[in-house]
């Protein structure tokens, strides 16, 4: 997948105005964890929502969902790789809570590494990102 696929879901999510989640969200309760994280990433300068969905699940008694949207996000996006591209993670901030997101659960193959001469590859075998480094000769 690259890093313009990662981009497509996150903004088809964002503009269903909480219709569609996005993938493999988690509450976060580390605050300190959270506020580390977020240091490394950056804010997503599109068009926000007004609301967006965080989790669907079933009732404890499994007669109707239950919705968790939060009401005017923040997402801050995750970059990776020598071009710093989207890597389909990152976390959302909102009423109180932060969510994390991720598209993929990227396994790295960095097999044929070339360290002394700054030949760094990194690639996903699940979904097939590069997040390689080639800092030259």
């Amino acid at each position: 997948m690259r890093h313009t696929e990662f981009t497509k879901t996150l903004e088809e999510a964002l503009a269903s105005e909480g219709k569609v989640a996005l993938p493999n969200i988690v509450r976060l309760t580390d605050h300190a964890d959270t506020v580390k994280r977020l240091s490394s990433m950056w804010p997503y300068t599109g068009k926000l929502p007004y609301r967006l969905l965080v989790s669907r699940s079933l009732a404890p008694s499994g007669t109707h969902m239950v919705t968790k949207a939060i009401y005017w996000p923040k997402v801050f996006l995750h970059t990776d790789g020598m071009a710093s591209r989207f890597d389909g993670s990152g976390i959302i901030l909102g009423g109180g809570e932060a969510f994390s997101f991720n598209m993929c659960e990227h396994k790295w193959d960095c097999s044929g590494a070339n360290h002394s001469r700054g030949w760094h590859p990194k690639r996903c075998t699940e979904c097939g990102f590069d997040a390689s480094i080639d800092s030259g000769d």
